[in-house]
């Protein structure tokens, strides 16, 4: 017989009261809910028939485990007073127990009682594929309509957020952003807040906002992540079989990583990327004959990730002016 703890008694035992039982994983939950379920059920003096009972879990394999921990528990009982007619009868009933997904449990309502939402008897539940069409074409009409009804924040948000030319990948950002709400408790008010915090009275509360706190302190990261990579490909373009005609490149990039380094404000940032970054052109043509293959491949490829990360930091913060700052 399992020694319960007077914590785990209490959850099995009480009873016509709402209860939250919060504990870590492993500590025996499901134990505890099973023995609860089965002393319920066969309780001589309020007992209940275990298909009166509602058990919803989030997945199918917890609930196939809950059903099976109870059918053997309902044996086991059985075993032990195979005469009881109470449990005899729990047990004919256990197939029936509604054990059971939270999704199935919605499913069956809508189907049990589709009459009285006036729904079609032969509806069925869209597949993963046909609801990313569906929300697609949706996004595609709203965004349509947008454009052909002029409206200002959508066409302001397309100039901001959009790749290029095009407003390829809005959507898809829209998307991002409706299935990262959907996991907050409280979505609507969410996105609310969101918006709100994106809203300030003018460029002095702008530049005193965590939000533009946060964003210099990631600025200042990923600078100062670049200088250190660019510098350590620069000790390997010195060496004896490195690419030596990269030399010029690096300290060009070291220039301009330090000079980023020392800005402290949006404006610092908006003056040193003034036009974008200036790259200094790598080198071309034949390369030394005693230059290491892959010396010269890593030096590339850290190059080519110095440009990117510090290119898609000005493209997606510090292309606008200080006095256009506070509109995007």
């Amino acid at each position: 017989m399992t020694a319960w703890t007077e914590q785990q008694n209490q959850v099995i035992e009480t009873r016509n009261c709402d209860l939250l039982v919060s504990a870590a994983a492993g500590s025996g939950k499901t134990a505890v809910l099973v023995e609860r379920i089965v002393r319920m059920v066969t309780d001589p003096k309020e007992a209940v028939d275990i298909d009166s009972l509602l058990v919803v879990t989030f997945t199918r394999a917890a609930a196939g485990e809950m059903k099976e921990r109870i059918r053997s528990a309902l044996e086991k009982a059985l075993k032990e007073d195979p005469e009881n007619s109470r449990l005899q009868r729990q047990e004919a009933l256990a197939a029936h127990a509604k054990i059971t997904t939270i999704d199935s449990f919605c499913m069956d309502v809508v189907r049990n009682h589709f009459h009285e939402i006036d729904l079609d008897p032969a509806f069925r539940v869209a597949d993963e594929g046909e609801i990313r069409l569906i929300r697609q074409d949706v996004l595609d009409e709203v965004m349509e309509q947008a454009y052909q009804e002029a409206d200002p924040d959508v066409i302001r948000f397309t100039r901001i957020f959009a790749e290029g030319k095009t407003d390829a990948g809005i959507t898809d950002m829209i998307e991002r952003f409706y299935n990262f709400s959907i996991a907050h408790p409280y979505p609507a008010s969410w996105r609310r807040d969101c918006l709100k915090e994106g809203i300030f009275a003018d460029e002095e509360e702008l530049w005193e906002s965590s939000r533009m706190k946060q964003l210099l302190d990631d600025a200042q990261m990923v600078v100062s992540d670049m200088r250190e990579r660019a510098e350590k490909a620069l000790a390997v373009c010195g060496e004896e079989d490195g690419p030596a005609n990269y030399v010029p490149v690096f300290t060009s990039d070291l220039i301009l990583l330090d000079t980023l380094l020392a800005c402290r404000t949006y404006k610092d940032y908006a003056a040193a990327f003034k036009g974008g970054p200036a790259w200094r052109r790598a080198p071309g043509g034949k390369k030394k004959e005693n230059v290491d293959e892959d010396k010269l491949a890593r030096v590339k490829a850290v190059r080519e990730l110095v440009k990117k990360s510090i290119n898609s930091l000005y493209e997606d913060y510090f292309a606008w002016e200080p006095s256009e700052a506070l509109e995007v």
